[in-house]
């Protein structure tokens, strides 16, 4: 029970942080172009 739960915490973080940071570059895309594509 305890491994399975820490997957499934693990697993939850991961689509958090995946979201977040989903958003973070859909917002800097739509911000400016050239800034991100030089940063990268």
């Amino acid at each position: 029970m305890r491994y399975e739960m820490s997957v499934m915490n693990t697993i939850v973080r991961r689509r958090s942080t995946i979201l977040i940071a989903a958003r973070v570059v859909g917002c800097r895309r739509r911000g400016t172009h050239s800034g991100v594509f030089g940063r990268t």
